[in-house]
């Protein structure tokens, strides 16, 4: 079914175009939210602080330049989307957490419940910590008590109001709502960058040329990253007739953006600590930490350590994430298996090898991905976040969560319509 047959069907349904319009109003609301400043706090300064920090600039191209300008949205959905991401690292430490994953609906539903319980305490952490980061840098106002409350407060509610939205996309609109409100926060971004850079000295014809090269690199390989999956074939023991559809998917873009994203926190966070030690009391202490700031700061150094910190997490988060020994205990539990691989022991150890074939592969990726705002900053300053590799794994991969729901959805109004 080509897209704009699919489309076709889908605004000529009344249902799923209704569900379009609700999407359409719900984003409205957002992007009046976004655009609702929080007070007291200097946004003209912080907007150029953001624009010379990367991890802040990507930080900022997540949350629609809420960041920037401070809008009482400004911290996203991140906290809930960070306490979405530790969870399924717990699963080995905590067996109740593990025994949810394995549940089913049920047990995804216990996850979000959890999810949101503990969004709270993190964006109230997050409020605190990102208060103080302005007023360490002098953008505050006001710094009394009242005042401090009122930005806590309102920012942690402009999280909640996100999450609701959210989920009422979910519920009653167009995809997966947390992912669908961050792809449009990215592209909110990329006008305004688009503006910032034509109207610059840099701007000529070779280089919009190079621009839209890029561009379009970015979009192939971003697809081809969502896209790619290792198929393992499976047969069902004591079948005369096998069908070849059966087999088990691992897609390399399973990882998403997290690996680049926590990799830009600790990095990050390792030069705010370095920043931090310089000025302790003991000499010591004062020149191994400047020793190693001059070591790893520098662009180049900033670059090698990304990609380090992207391999180790994508590892880590995997692993954790992904139970690949209890699915091959299921498989054996259902009469399943893999054609010249022995049940039980031997199916973990040869899913498990491929799981991290398949890791590597989105490793180098997302790699690329990560330090491509680096590698453009030089050319296109102002557009090196918006059109950054990270961003747009998430817009091609929410467009592809979107089509693919158009099309199940149609296929099940098209399958009542014929048994009526």
């Amino acid at each position: 079914m080509d897209y704009l047959n699919l489309f076709k069907k889908v605004f000529s349904n009344p249902v799923l175009r209704n569900k379009i319009f609700y999407t359409l109003f719900i984003l409205v609301i957002f992007r009046i939210l976004a655009n609702i400043p929080t007070a007291d706090v200097n946004t003209q300064a912080l907007s150029n602080i953001f624009n010379q920090n990367q991890f802040l600039g990507l930080v900022n191209v997540l949350s629609g330049g809420s960041y920037a300008n401070f809008a009482l949205i400004a911290l996203g959905i991140a906290p809930y989307v960070i306490v979405s991401s530790i969870l399924p690292f717990m699963r080995t430490v905590i067996p109740k957490i593990d025994e949810m994953y394995q549940n089913g609906n049920e047990g995804q539903r216990q996850i979000v419940m959890i999810s949101r319980y503990l969004t709270f305490p993190f964006a109230v952490i997050q409020a605190i910590a990102v208060y103080l980061f302005l007023q360490s840098q002098g953008l505050i106002y006001s710094t009394a008590f009242l005042q401090v409350m009122t930005f806590i407060v309102s920012t942690v509610a402009g999280t909640f109001l996100l999450l609701w939205l959210s989920e009422n996309i979910s519920e009653d609109g167009v995809g997966q709502g947390v992912s669908f409100i961050i792809a449009v926060n990215i592209l909110s971004i990329i006008p305004h960058a688009l503006v910032a850079y034509f109207s610059t000295q840099n701007f000529n014809f070779i280089n919009v040329i190079v621009l839209v090269v890029v561009i379009f690199l970015l979009l192939y390989f971003v697809t081809l990253y969502s896209l790619s999956l290792r198929k393992i074939p499976t047969r069902y023991s004591g079948k005369v007739v096998q069908s070849n559809d059966s087999y088990i998917s691992i897609p390399v873009g399973a990882m998403s953006v997290m690996p680049p994203y926590f990799g830009n926190i600790v990095y990050s966070g390792v030069l705010k600590l370095l920043q931090l030690l310089s000025l302790a009391n003991n000499a010591s202490v004062r020149s191994v930490s400047n020793a190693i700031n001059n070591y790893i700061a520098p662009v180049s150094s900033s670059v090698v350590i990304l990609i380090i910190f992207t391999f180790i997490i994508s590892y880590l988060y995997v692993g954790f994430a992904y139970d690949y020994k209890g699915q091959a205990k299921s498989l054996q539990k259902g009469g399943v298996f893999i054609p010249g691989i022995r049940p039980g022991t031997s199916s973990e150890i040869y899913i498990g090898t491929i799981l991290y074939r398949v890791v590597f592969y989105g490793a180098v990726f997302l790699s690329i991905f990560s330090i491509t705002p680096t590698l453009l900053n030089t050319t296109f300053p102002s557009l090196s976040y918006a059109i950054s590799g990270v961003g747009l794994v998430i817009i091609v991969g929410t467009f592809i969560q979107i089509v693919d729901n158009f099309r199940s959805q149609v296929s099940t109004f098209s399958y009542d319509k014929f048994i009526r």
